[in-house]
């Protein structure tokens, strides 16, 4: 909700937060944020350029902030995720590409029973609707189904209202509000 208003006024805020403890440590680790510690050493990792700012990204402003932030010698490394994030952010801010190392997130492989059956389930799965690709992902779904059969969809993601209304029509495609993983795995892909 706050990154839809700050979105809409475009304000220019940083996604990035001050570490304060009284432990000593070496280096702060910034889960998809940036760090406003002066002194101690910091990496953070990124799953998209965007997650860099909580609105105001194509700001001049916001993008100033973000990279006098990402320049202070502090900022030891940005580790996005894929290759498509750091070419990004390289785009964005090509003064610190030295800085920019990709490191794929470490996510418990899960084995799931696959089901031997002649349908096609297409799935999308996002937080994030738009940021990812939910409108092409959901028109492609859309004519799939309707093209062939035995393809039906599951879309499982915070669909904004006209969206929906317009794609529930069609019966072979299921919306599913977001829930958490386990559900994920025990309703939707088995």
């Amino acid at each position: 909700m706050i990154r839809k208003i700050t979105g809409f006024l475009n304000l220019p805020i940083p996604n990035a937060h001050l570490t304060r403890s009284k432990e000593k440590y070496d280096l702060i680790h910034c889960a998809h944020c940036l760090s406003l510690n002066n002194k101690n050493p910091w990496v953070a990792d990124v799953e998209c350029l965007w997650s860099l700012w909580v609105s105001g990204q194509n700001s001049i402003i916001g993008k100033k902030i973000v990279r006098e932030i990402l320049l202070r010698k502090n900022c030891k490394k940005i580790l996005p995720w894929t290759n498509v994030t750091k070419n990004e952010i390289e785009k964005f801010f090509p003064e610190i590409k030295n800085k920019i190392e990709v490191v794929y997130p470490a996510v418990p492989l899960v084995k799931i029973k696959s089901k031997r059956h002649k349908e096609i389930n297409l799935l999308f799965i996002s937080r994030y609707f738009y940021e990812k690709g939910g409108l092409h992902a959901l028109e492609t779904i859309n004519q799939l189904t309707k093209k062939y059969e035995n393809v039906s969809g599951i879309v499982v993601s915070e669909v904004p209202k006209e969206i929906l209304n317009k794609y529930s029509k069609n019966k072979k495609i299921k919306f599913y509000e977001l829930m958490p993983q386990k559900e994920l795995f025990e309703n939707i892909f088995p």
